[in-house]
């Protein structure tokens, strides 16, 4: 029997051609609508690359942070020590944790082929007056406009120019019939363009139009900006250039006070027992250090079975410090729970390397939280909120 046959016609649309000999009489063609269906079996496979992807970058950016924690809080806990054995420690930690993040690193520019820069083009920024704070994270906006600006530098190929970037305020009207306030970045090029095949595989994992690259840069854009609550849109046409907008969530006004200066500890905080529950052995070292140089005392643990029997054996801890990411069944975020179902009023604190500010409701317990790596400073921040948490259930406890 014939093979169905699949066309896409000019108008977007897909039928599907089926062919059915009838002995004796000749043949049935039949043709079927098959839009609807296309359209979501290609939404299903975008939907599992963009998984594929947000599985490496999180597990990349897991391991890039909790080197960072080791360097950081090593170096800022030898500051102004005198150069004894701890401090030589401490110095050691941060250099093998160097030492780990440059062989990452390496792995990383394999992976994406550097690429050399042509120079040629002049980048034209033009901002609007008065324009407003954005909610978003600067590290990775920063590499989502350099993504953009390279790909557009490319589409003029190597003809002389300017790109522009164009920020501005916006209030947006979202499908719930709300206005939001945005804050609109667009990088303007009048390079060769895209046609309407590419324009609608942009954003897919490992698609590109380049010899080299690795296919990554857009769809992570992608996923970043719709991740921080904003969204991504391209305009474009062959030969007439490309507008790429990004639109970024207004940053609410309690983001934008002053950090308060804590006391590192207060007398009735003095003392007070942590269990301090993070597998890598260098993080949760200088996590301890911290925390004794802040006045508290830690006992120390590798694995979420073990937290949860140290909390049954010890009615002395006051406060449970735990990783998101663990080996074995328990991850932080179970131990929490658990522990939070011993003693609904257990002060908490949930720290990760990856962004826990965008985590799907339900996915972690309602606790203090706080994302590596991170200082000395906002450790004792994130500590503080923790105890307030749980005196504040305490008194409602009764």
């Amino acid at each position: 029997m014939p093979q169905p046959q699949e066309l896409r016609l000019a108008d977007g649309r897909v039928i599907e051609l089926r062919f059915s000999p009838v002995p004796g009489h000749g043949m049935v063609n039949t043709v079927l609508e098959r839009t609807e269906r296309r359209a979501l079996e290609e939404a299903l496979v975008h939907s599992q690359k963009m998984k594929a992807v947000g599985q490496l970058t999180g597990g990349l950016a897991h391991d890039f942070n909790n080197l960072l924690a080791v360097i950081i809080g090593s170096l800022e806990l030898s500051a102004g020590q005198p150069a004894d054995a701890a401090a030589g420690r401490r110095i050691a930690r941060a250099l093998k944790a160097a030492e780990r993040a440059a062989q990452l690193t390496q792995r990383l520019l394999a992976f994406s082929r550097k690429q050399s820069l042509l120079p040629g083009q002049s980048l034209v920024i033009d901002a609007q007056p008065g324009v407003w704070h954005a909610w978003i994270d600067p590290g990775q906006l920063e590499n989502a406009l350099i993504n953009l600006v390279v790909n557009a530098r490319d589409a003029m190929q190597g003809r002389d120019g300017d790109i522009h970037l164009c920020i501005v305020n916006e209030r947006v009207a979202r499908s719930s019939g709300k206005q939001q306030e945005m804050v609109t970045l667009e990088v303007i090029d009048r390079g060769c363009g895209m046609t309407p095949e590419v324009r609608a595989q942009v954003f897919e994992p490992f698609f590109t139009t380049k010899a080299v690259g690795s296919g990554l840069g857009l769809s992570m854009v992608y996923g970043f900006i719709r991740q921080s609550g904003g969204k991504v849109e391209l305009d474009t046409a062959p030969g007439q250039g490309t507008r790429g907008r990004l639109q970024l969530p207004r940053a609410p006004a309690r983001a934008l006070a002053p950090p308060q200066t804590l006391p590192i500890v207060t007398a009735s905080e003095a003392e007070r027992l942590v269990l301090v529950l993070e597998d890598e052995e260098d993080v949760r070292q200088t996590l301890c250090e911290y925390l004794h140089q802040l006045g508290y005392l830690t006992i120390e643990c590798a694995g979420g079975e073990q937290a949860l029997r140290l909390l049954r054996q010890t009615p002395e801890i006051n406060l449970l410090l735990s990783d998101l990411m663990l080996p074995g069944t328990l991850n932080g975020a179970d131990v929490i729970r658990q522990a939070m179902q011993q003693d609904t009023a257990l002060a908490v604190l949930l720290v990760s390397g990856q962004d826990l500010r965008h985590q799907v409701d339900g996915a972690l317990p309602f606790c203090e939280r706080l994302a590596k790596p991170f200082s000395q400073q906002q450790l004792a921040q994130a500590l503080r909120r923790a105890w307030q948490r749980s005196v504040t259930t305490r008194r409602r406890n009764g």
